[in-house]
């Protein structure tokens, strides 16, 4: 199972190549969310052989 710390590097990794402009399309992370991410995966029994697509929303 990813960590806490791996989702949160992961997502420093995204935006540091999000700002360099190789990623040209909108990116919506989710900082501050990585408990609630673990709990689904876990509950979901989502593995590392699974795809998840995701979407985003807004919260306002």
């Amino acid at each position: 199972m990813v960590t806490k710390d791996e989702i949160i590097a992961f997502e420093k990794e995204i935006a540091d190549i999000f700002a360099t402009g190789v990623i040209r399309a909108p990116v919506h992370l989710r900082a501050g969310r990585e408990d609630a991410l673990i709990n689904i995966f876990k509950e979901s029994n989502i593995g590392y052989d699974d795809y998840v697509f995701g979407f985003w929303h807004s919260l306002f």
